[in-house]
Order: C-alpha cells, then structure tokens, then sequence
C-alpha cells in the first residue's frame, strides 16, 4: 500500500535552515505631516461655485466625473481647468489614480464624489457576481442590504487610491453635492443635517467614512442666510462654512475655531485656501 503523505525532504549537513525572520524595528518620533497632502471635501449646491473655487487651489488638475468645469475659466488668468481626459467609468478613475499622470500636480479634484457614487454602481454590477454566482443588473440583484454593503467597500477603494497621493505630497479635494439625512438621535427624535450626498445608513456608513477621512470638510452656501415664517431672507453672497453646528456637517483639524465662516465675495476670492495653505496659497 503506498504511502498516502508525501515524502518529506532529508536534511543534511549542505541543507540550509530556514531563516528566522528579523524582528521589525519600532521607534517612537514627533508625529508630523509637514510633507502630507490635505484631505479636503467641498459640498453644497448644484452651481454655487465649487469648482470655481477649486479652480483656485494650488496647481489643481480634475478628475470631471460631472462635466460642469468644462465651462469654466480661471478667475484669475483666464486659462481652463486642467484635467484627465478619456475618464468613462468608475474604473478609469480608480486606474488613473494609479497611474503616474499627477506627478506634477500639486492638487487632485474629483468633481463631483455624488457622481462617482453612481458610476460605483456598474461596475459592481460588472465586477462582483451575487452569492449564487449570477451577474445583476440592480443592487437589489444581491438580496436584502447586500448590494448597499458591496456598494460601501467599493466606495471605500477610492479613500485607499487617494491616500497614495497623500503620501506622496499631493492635495486631495472631493467636490460633492449636498443631501439632506435623518440624524440618528438616541436621546430623542431624529433631526435633519446636510452634508456631503453620498448614501447613509447604520450599517452602510459611506457618507460618514468620507467625512472620518477628511482633514477638512467644508460647506459652501449662503452667508447670513436665515428664515422666518416660512419665508428666507434675500441672500446673494455666498461664504464657506468651516465649523460645523447641529444642522450641517463641517470641520477642519488645523483652521482654527474663530474661523467659523470665510469669505468667497467674488470667484477670484481664495481666502479659504490662504487659511488652509498659507499666504502663498500652496
């Protein structure tokens, strides 16, 4: 009868030993980023300047998932945007942040994450079969909560492929549009807060793990804005909201507290960006 285990080697006195691995070296530093990039998000609505304002920011190049930029011009010198040309899909964004196209780049704006989201949603449906290996055509092809939990992780590739240029020195700017969600209040009823539109829930917390991966979230609206009897005051000047409140999300881990609102009084204003940057905007 044969031997069902397989024949293990004979050690001589010529057969090396297996190498112990070395021991990693850890060592305890000043925790600073001076070479980092910024993670920064930029909300509001739809044609209120986002992308103008991006256009301020230092050495930006975009990623145009929402064409709208094509449009535009420098407030400053009248040039157009640049951006990455031949972007079709989720996985050409995913592909060009792997790729080497921003090495000269001082700054990366995806316009807008909203879209992104969506564009997220064909490519699952192409890349990630359901459990009984079948391809879907909606997210609800993978049964209950599944498609929204595929959906999350795939949402969070993006965090990883930008860290990359964190690292390497590069700003990264996620333009959004705003939504409106039901904040969850176990102390009493549910509340209304504005924020990034990306999809909220629980157990799929896509809005929240962007908003925990920024360095500074920023809303752009109106400055002043304020309602009464069911009608609003007439506003036009807009202005960036750096400090969140009960009604909408914001922060910064370096602008200070007392710079709760900054200016944006015309498209050439980069006020924000000083703060942020420095004087030399970068």
């Amino acid at each position: 009868m044969a031997c069902p285990y397989p024949k293990l080697p004979i050690l001589t006195k010529k057969t090396p030993l297996p190498k112990k691995a070395t021991a990693k070296q850890f060592s305890i530093q000043p925790w600073v980023s001076t070479q980092d990039g910024e993670k920064v998000i930029l909300y509001g609505k739809y044609k209120l300047g986002k992308s103008t304002l991006s256009l301020l920011l230092p050495n930006p190049a975009f990623i145009g998932i929402d064409d709208g930029a094509r449009k535009l011009r420098h407030p400053v010198t009248g040039e157009p945007p640049n951006y990455v040309q031949g972007i079709e899909g989720f996985g050409d964004v995913r592909d060009v942040l792997h790729s080497d196209i921003f090495d000269n780049s001082k700054t990366i704006v995806i316009d807008t994450i909203t879209e992104l989201q969506n564009w997220a949603l064909p490519y699952m449906f192409k890349t990630i079969k359901a459990e009984n290996k079948q391809t879907v055509t909606n997210i609800e092809g993978y049964g209950y909560g599944k498609g929204y939990r595929h959906l999350y992780d795939t949402m969070r590739f993006i965090l990883a492929d930008c860290d990359r240029h964190i690292r390497a020195g590069r700003n990264v700017v996620l333009l959004a549009q705003n939504g409106i969600i039901q904040q969850t209040n176990v102390a009493g009823e549910n509340y209304a807060v504005e924020g990034p539109d990306l999809y909220q829930s629980d157990k799929v917390p896509i809005r929240g793990t962007y908003l925990a991966w920024a360095d500074h979230v920023l809303k752009l609206g109106y400055a002043g804005l304020a309602a009464k009897d069911g009608k609003v005051n007439i506003v036009k000047q807009r202005a960036i909201y750096v400090h969140s409140d009960a009604t909408f999300e914001a922060g910064s881990r370096t602008i200070p507290a007392e710079y709760d609102v900054v200016e944006f009084t015309k498209p050439s204003d980069d006020s924000i960006w000083r703060l942020l940057f420095g004087g030399n905007n970068g």
